[in-house]
């Protein structure tokens, strides 16, 4: 079986290193874009089977790629899991407002996300 692609769209860079790591054991392979702008144009541009997006980036906002990505024929229906160290009930609203299903608070629990990207990958 192929494996599947995940985008990681982080500015910080141990966090994208994180998620890496987990998509590896995961046996999905990664693109990470370090900005919105970049994600953005990864997910016009790109074939991705999952995105992980922080919500806080530098140039556009987690929250407007969602919005883009749902505004996508070819992406409207991909699972994006957002994630940021800003929990409140108004950001987890807001991302999830924009299309993103999931949510997690920074610092990420790893064995919870990790479980939810396999079987997002499995499906």
């Amino acid at each position: 079986m192929e494996n599947q692609h995940v985008l990681i769209v982080e500015d910080d860079s141990l966090n994208a290193e994180m998620m890496r790591i987990i998509c590896d054991f995961c046996n999905a392979d990664v693109t990470i874009a370090e900005n919105g702008e970049y994600g953005l144009d990864c997910i016009i541009n790109g074939s991705y089977s999952l995105i992980l997006l922080d919500l806080r980036l530098p140039y556009i906002s987690g929250a407007d790629i969602a919005r883009a990505a749902r505004n996508n024929d070819r992406t409207s229906l991909l699972p994006i899991i957002a994630m940021s160290a800003d929990f409140d009930t108004s950001i987890t609203q807001d991302a999830l407002n924009a299309g993103c299903d999931y949510f997690f608070p920074k610092p990420i629990n790893v064995r919870e996300i990790q479980s939810l990207i396999q079987s997002l990958l499995k499906a």
